[in-house]
């Protein structure tokens, strides 16, 4: 009798990896969320809970290679496969090419397991020729990302030799970066490390209100976090929202607040003054007064309006000290974080949200009074994401001084400040993210 998977409870390291390669592959999951999810259902011990999160992330960095693997390997190519039978072979795959210090026997062995208790004897004798049909390699490959044929063109295209810096194997799992916003870093860094002895904890170089964690399970659950004295937020991000330079008094737009982490961070600077977040989708704005109230910031700060501004400002024109735009992206910047991404994503994705966010960024210049400052990011390597302002009327490029930024911070010729793979050996401390500041003429937009 086979199982369901619905009911189906992961027992260890490898039973783990199938089920998040199998919610992300179905439900279009994020893997970072679901693996902790998972291990903390399992409570493997710490070997395991390594070797669960290796094959995921692993599996998903070399995703193009093992399916091709797996498609040579099957005596009836392109035949369309149970998702659980996908993850099983996706994940034995992975450690059948990748980890030599594993036995082969061993990788077949639970993967036949887990294939005849979950979809019968049949499948099991299918999974069981496929793998063995594979040959491990004589040396193992590098675990540099695999990208699609049209993204290593366009990375090569756009970013020259630092395109190697996206595609690196990464020496651990990406890490949670926490923006600390009460007590010193240092003080929370040493709570965490006396309540989780596993956990690695470095200061973040990119932001100073940064501290970046390894191996310490969900968030949520640190010491802190019910008294509001972080908010798990990527350090690149935190930059981003110090250098709108939101100032007590002001009004200031988030134009694409999301779920709320920069809305925060800008209310925590304005003082008396007042943030506005914005977004298309109401659901993400009904989150963000709960983040408010364990961040201990008065909720009077903060307004909020459903706004497409692809389409329009909802008559909002003119109505700010500063604007931020953390506009709608393909996200490509964080596939060192996300790897799944890359599966999800095409050219002709990629089109489409240029000519989105071109609309966003001309409705949001129009939010701005006369004198105010706009900042735009992306979190994208692509240049087709970072629209030129000179051809936005009644805006100026105003870029930031060296004062403001770190110190191996700098902008480029064309006043974008860019972050990630453009800062060589540091590219592993953020997420590629493009961004420029610009300032509202007097005139009209």
């Amino acid at each position: 009798m086979t199982r369901s998977t619905s009911t189906w409870r992961p027992a260890g390291a490898r039973d783990v990896s199938v089920q998040v390669l199998r919610r992300i592959d179905v439900d279009s999951a994020w893997a970072a969320p679901t693996l902790d999810r998972e291990l903390s259902r399992a409570s493997l011990e710490p070997r395991d809970s390594a070797l669960a999160t290796r094959i995921v992330y692993g599996a998903l960095r070399g995703l193009g290679r093992i399916d091709r693997e797996l498609e040579a390997n099957m005596t009836r190519p392109g035949r369309k496969l149970d998702p659980m039978v996908r993850a099983i072979l996706r994940s034995a795959a992975y450690q059948l090419i990748y980890l030599d210090r594993v036995p082969a026997h061993a990788i077949v062995h639970h993967a036949v397991d887990l294939a005849r208790a979950m979809r019968g004897p049949r499948v099991a004798g299918f999974v069981n020729a496929v793998l063995r049909n594979i040959k491990r390699p004589p040396v193992r490959p590098s675990t540099q990302l695999e990208l699609p044929d049209w993204l290593r063109v366009q990375l090569r295209d756009d970013l020259g030799d630092r395109a190697e810096s996206m595609l690196e194997p990464m020496s651990r799992p990406p890490p949670t970066d926490l923006r600390v916003t009460q007590g010193s870093r240092e003080s929370l860094a040493e709570a965490i490390q006396k309540a989780r002895t596993g956990t690695q904890i470095e200061l973040g170089t990119t932001s100073p209100d940064a501290l970046r964690v390894w191996n310490a399970g969900d968030p949520r659950s640190l010491p802190g976090f019910s008294e509001g004295r972080f908010a798990v937020q990527e350090q690149g991000s935190q930059l981003i929202g110090r250098l709108v330079g939101a100032r007590p008094g002001e009004v200031v737009a988030d134009a694409c607040a999301g779920h709320g982490g920069k809305t925060a961070q800008l209310a925590r600077a304005i003082g008396r003054g007042s943030v506005m977040a914005l977004d298309l989708h109401d659901h993400r704005l009904r989150q963000i007064p709960e983040i408010l109230k364990r961040l201990q910031i008065s909720e009077d700060r903060v307004s909020y309006a459903c706004v497409d501004l692809s389409v329009g400002t909802a008559d909002l024109d003119g109505r700010f000290d500063r604007v931020l735009v953390d506009a709608p992206c393909s996200g490509l910047g964080t596939v060192q974080r996300r790897p799944e991404i890359l599966w999800r994503t095409g050219p002709a994705d990629i089109e489409e949200i240029a000519l989105r966010q071109r609309a966003i960024l001309t409705h949001a210049a129009r939010l701005l009074r006369p004198g105010g400052t706009l900042v735009y990011a992306v979190c994208s390597p692509l240049k087709r994401e970072a629209p030129a302002v000179e051809t936005l009327p009644g805006l100026i490029l105003d870029p930031w001084l060296p004062s403001e930024l770190p110190p191996e911070i700098s902008c480029d010729d064309d006043g974008f400040l860019r972050l990630g793979p453009w800062l060589g050996a540091d590219s592993a401390r953020t997420d590629a993210y493009q961004l420029f500041r610009a300032r509202r003429l007097e005139a009209a937009v």
